[in-house]
């Protein structure tokens, strides 16, 4: 598990959201909704560490692996969209942190989602061969 490099992209993704977590502000406004109301932080946070928990854990399931990176890939653009809305409505960058961290673990899935599909190629065609 350890030694494939998509789990290492995963962790430090995972510790990317966590210290953006506890260390940068989430803008009120972002949401065209009452944020305030309902923990949307929060659930953004617990939803995403979850699922890539359950990638990480899942290493022998690659194909299921590349679903949920996909599914995370998907909720990380919509709140960074969520975000650039705010910022460009607002014109206040006060959470400039945050689109930081979403773009870079952005960044960080599409590596870990290419290293999975090598992966993928190199068990087919190991396959073929026997």
């Amino acid at each position: 598990m350890i030694q494939r490099i998509q789990t290492l992209f995963w962790l430090i993704n995972l510790l990317l959201l966590l210290l953006g977590y506890y260390f940068f502000p989430w803008p009120d406004s972002a949401f065209p909704f009452d944020a305030t109301a309902v923990p949307v932080k929060e659930i953004f946070v617990g939803g995403v560490a979850v699922i890539q928990l359950i990638t990480l854990l899942g290493y022998k399931k690659r194909l299921l692996q590349l679903r949920f990176t996909l599914v995370l890939q998907g909720l990380y653009a919509l709140v960074f969209g969520a975000f650039a809305y705010h910022w460009r409505q607002s014109q206040q960058y006060d959470s400039l942190g945050w689109g930081g961290v979403l773009a870079v673990s952005m960044l960080l899935l599409v590596l870990a989602y290419r290293a999975v599909q090598r992966d993928e190629r190199l068990v087919r065609s190991v396959d073929r061969i026997r």
